[in-house]
């Protein structure tokens, strides 16, 4: 894991834990989206997949990672 993505696994995991749910998810990352915009985006590949409505931070880091650099 690059270090970039080492940090950010780190500041989520102290601020959230391990895991969040996505209700949270959308909150903290997309607020303006709806639950419904989020489950299409999710089901594109273009957010963290959930399992039982739990994100792993480690899927948030990556993806907040990809965002930054516009992949």
């Amino acid at each position: 894991m690059p270090a970039a993505e080492h940090s950010t696994f780190w500041l989520l995991y102290g601020q959230y834990g391990p895991t969040m749910t996505v209700e949270k998810f959308r909150e903290e990352f997309m607020p303006r989206l709806t639950m419904k915009t989020l489950q299409n985006w999710i089901a594109r590949g273009d957010a963290p997949r959930p399992v039982n409505g739990i994100v792993d931070v480690r899927d948030v880091a990556e993806w907040w990672d990809e965002q930054r650099v516009g992949h």
